[in-house]
C-alpha cells in the first residue's frame, strides 16, 4: 500500500502556515467534497419548527484556560514509522497551526514502563517528536500501580525516582498525577481517606530528589461524582496536603463537571484539570454524535472552572473496536493516518477558546430542570444545548455552542452511557454577553461543524446590545469569534 500522510490526504487549514493548504473543511477518504451551504441564521433547513433559547454569559472572568491536550499511550510500531508520518501526526495534534494542544500525559504503566529505562524506551521518540512541533509543552507524568498493596510511601518513592531518572534521560515532567482512577472499591488502589496522605508522600519523595518544581495533580477519579468529590474533600481537609497540591483533577468518561464540583474545587491558588475526556467502542470518521459529545464536554467543563482539558488519546494505531478513544488513528504498518470528526470540532472550538482565554459563566433560559438551566452534562437527562463564552488574551470574544439533541446509539445493543438525550431539534439561539451590552455593534465570524461541514466559515453576524442570534441544528458545533481589541490585557496580567 502506498503511504499517504494526513496533510496529503485531507485538505485542512485555510490561513495556516507551511504545508497546511486548502479549505477549512477537510475531505476524508470516505467523504464527498464539502461545498458551502446557504446561511441558516434565520431558520431551519428542513422547514421544521425551530425552538428558541437564550444563553447569557455573566460579567467577570471565572478562570483562565491554561491549555488543552491529550494522553499519549504507547503507539504500536511508532519508532518504525517514517519520520515525516510521525512529525505529521505531531503537527496535527500539537502544532500551533492546527489544534495547538500543549498538555500531554504519559502513563508510567507497569506493563510497559516498570522503570525509567522502559519509560524512555517506550516514549522518548514520541516525546521528542511532540517537542519538535510545540515549544511550550506541559508534560504530565501519570503514576499507575498498586498504592494500597505496595504502601503509599513505597509507591510514591518509586514514581518520584522514575521522574528523576527520566529527567536524567532527557524526558522532563512538570506535573505528576498520583494515581489512575481510584474509585473507592478497587483493593489495589486507595480509598478516599488516603487521598491527602498520598499527596503528602509524593511531595516528600519529590523533594528528597530535588524535584520541588514538579507539581502534583490529584486525585484523577473516574468521574466528578460523589466518590470523586470525597477524595478531593479529604485533600482539602488536610492543610499540608492542600498546600502541596497544584491542581484538583478528574476524568470525564460520562459525568462531567457540575456546579457542586465547581464549588468544591474553587479554591484560591488551585487549578482544576480534566485529564481524561473519554469514550470507548467504535468510531467512524464521520461520527457527529461522538464529536458533539466531546465538544459539549469541553464547553461544560470550561463553564464550571476547568483550567486544563484533555482528550483521552491523541493518536494510536487504528482499532475498529475502540477508535472512540482517539482523535486520530494511523496504520501501524504504513504510517498512513487520518483524524476522526472530533478533530475538526476541537479545531473549530479552539478558534473561540485560545490558551489564555478568560472564561465566563453561562446559563440558559431552559428552566425545565436546573441541569438544563446550567447546561450541565451529568448522569441521566442531558441538556439540549451546551454553550460557553470567554475573552481571549488578544481581546477577542469566543462563543462555542453545541446542539446535543438527537444523539444516536453508537452501535446496536450498546447504550449511550446512562445518558438520556433529547429528540433532535433545531434551535434559534440568542447569546447575550453582559460585558458587551454597551459595546455597540460587534461583528462575529460564525463557523460551523457537523457531519457534512468541517470548521467551515459561514458568515459574519452583528452583535447589538450584547445579543447575537443564530440557528444550530442537531449535533452541530457553532463557534462565533469577534476581532481582537487594542485594550487587551497582557497575558501576564490575566486573572
Amino acid at each position: 500500500m502506498r503511504r499517504r500522510t494526513f496533510l496529503k490526504n485531507l485538505a485542512i487549514g485555510g490561513p495556516l502556515t507551511g504545508i497546511y493548504r486548502g479549505a477549512l473543511r477537510g475531505v476524508g477518504r470516505d467523504q464527498q467534497p464539502i461545498t458551502a451551504r446557504q446561511s441558516r441564521t434565520g431558520g431551519s433547513e428542513t422547514g421544521a419548527a425551530v425552538l428558541k433559547m437564550r444563553i447569557t454569559a455573566a460579567s467577570g472572568a471565572r478562570q483562565t484556560l491554561i491549555g488543552m491536550g491529550a494522553t499519549e499511550g504507547v503507539p504500536r510500531n511508532y519508532s518504525r514509522l517514517p519520520l515525516d508520518s510521525r512529525l505529521d501526526m505531531a503537527r496535527v495534534i500539537w502544532g500551533n497551526d492546527a489544534l495547538g494542544f500543549r498538555v500531554c500525559k504519559l502513563w508510567a504503566d507497569h506493563r510497559w514502563a516498570r522503570d525509567a529505562a522502559q519509560m524512555l524506551s517506550s516514549y522518548k521518540r514520541l516525546y521528542d517528536d511532540i517537542n519538535s512541533v510545540q515549544s511550550n509543552m506541559i508534560w504530565l507524568y501519570g503514576a499507575t500501580g498498586h498504592p494500597a498493596t505496595d504502601g503509599l510511601e513505597t509507591y510514591a518513592a518509586h514514581h518520584a525516582q522514575m521522574i528523576a531518572d527520566c529527567k536524567a534521560g532527557g524526558m522532563v515532567f512538570q506535573y505528576v498525577g498520583t494515581c489512575n482512577e481510584p474509585n473507592g472499591s478497587n483493593p489495589y488502589l486507595y480509598g478516599p481517606t488516603d487521598a491527602a496522605a498520598l499527596v503528602k508522600n509524593f511531595h516528600r519523595e519529590l523533594e528528597r530528589r530535588g524535584l520541588q518544581k514538579v507539581r502534583i495533580v490529584a486525585p484523577e477519579c473516574p468521574a466528578a461524582d460523589a466518590t470523586g468529590m470525597s477524595y478531593i474533600q479529604n485533600i482539602k481537609d488536610d492543610p499540608a496536603a492542600l498546600a502541596h497540591l497544584a491542581a484538583f483533577a478528574t476524568h470525564s468518561p460520562n459525568m462531567s463537571y457540575t456546579p457542586a464540583y465547581y464549588d468544591l474545587c474553587n479554591v484560591p491558588g488551585k487549578e482544576s484539570w480534566q485529564t481524561e475526556g473519554d469514550a470507548n467502542g467504535p468510531q467512524g470518521t464521520n461520527d457527529a454524535g461522538l464529536a458533539a459529545n466531546f465538544a459539549a464536554k469541553v464547553c461544560n467543563d470550561l463553564n464550571f472552572g476547568c483550567h486544563v482539558w484533555m482528550h483521552f488519546q491523541g493518536y494510536l494505531e487504528y482499532d475498529p473496536r475502540d477508535n472512540a478513544t482517539r482523535i486520530m488513528g494511523y496504520d501501524q504498518h504504513t504510517g498512513e493516518h487520518q483524524p476522526f470528526l472530533v478533530y475538526y470540532y476541537y479545531k473549530q472550538l479552539r478558534r473561540g477558546f485560545q490558551d489564555g482565554c478568560m472564561l465566563r459563566s453561562s446559563t440558559s433560559s431552559d428552566t425545565r430542570q436546573d441541569r438544563y438551566r446550567t447546561m450541565c452534562m451529568t448522569y441521566g437527562d442531558r441538556p439540549a444545548i451546551v454553550g460557553s463564552a470567554g475573552r481571549n488574551a488578544d481581546g477577542s470574544w469566543g462563543l462555542n455552542v453545541v446542539n446535543l439533541t438527537g444523539v444516536p446509539d453508537r452501535r446496536s445493543g450498546v447504550s449511550r452511557g446512562a445518558a438520556n438525550y433529547q429528540p433532535a431539534a433545531d434551535y434559534n439561539i440568542t447569546y447575550r454577553v453582559a460585558e458587551l451590552e454597551n459595546a455597540g455593534t460587534v461583528p462575529f465570524r460564525l463557523y460551523r461543524s457537523s457531519s457534512t461541514m468541517r470548521d467551515a466559515y459561514e458568515e459574519t453576524l452583528s452583535m447589538r446590545g450584547g445579543d447575537v442570534t443564530f440557528t444550530i441544528a442537531p449535533l452541530e458545533l457553532v463557534t462565533l469569534v469577534s476581532g481582537p481589541t487594542r485594550d487587551a490585557p497582557h497575558p501576564s496580567n490575566m486573572s
